[in-house]
């Protein structure tokens, strides 16, 4: 179960180090998850003091949590596939969460990244803390912590 999200931040100057304010929200299927971060970093918006991103992302899944693997056979083994309820997805972005963002400059005030989401949290079964995004994003790179509620 993948979600998607988009955030607004509020910051310092452009391609300066400085502090930001960020609303995120995610839609994972039909349920949402809003969340709050103060950040550091560098180029935390542009034009001046606000920038906007959108990215597409995946929870991870927990590998202790999968059924072991079979002895090997003749036939190729299956692949296992542990698919995540929305329940699952929403509780990992809930509560407080750590996450690294990094992204490259296109020339535009827009670059290409990703994120890097640790859930402080404590993950339901077969889900990892962690969760990564890709997407378009003020070039930059920091650190964020922050705190999603779902609504």
């Amino acid at each position: 179960m993948g979600y998607s999200a988009w955030s607004i931040t509020y910051g310092g100057p452009p391609f300066s180090k400085g502090w930001g304010l960020t609303y995120t929200e995610t839609t994972v299927g039909q349920r949402r998850v809003g969340s709050v971060g103060l950040s550091w970093g560098k180029t935390l918006a542009f034009f001046g003091v606000i920038g906007y991103s959108k990215t597409i992302g995946k929870v991870l899944v927990d590998p202790a949590a999968l059924p072991e693997q079979a002895e090997p056979t003749v036939s190729p083994p299956t692949v296992i596939s542990a698919a995540l309820s929305q329940d699952a997805v929403v509780s990992v972005l809930s509560g407080w969460s750590f996450q690294f963002f990094l992204s490259a400059g296109t020339g535009l005030p827009v670059g290409v990244g990703g994120i890097l989401n640790i859930s402080l949290s404590t993950p339901p079964a077969n889900a990892s803390p962690f969760s990564v995004e890709i997407g378009t994003m003020s070039p930059g790179a920091g650190g964020q912590i922050g705190w999603g509620w779902p609504f």
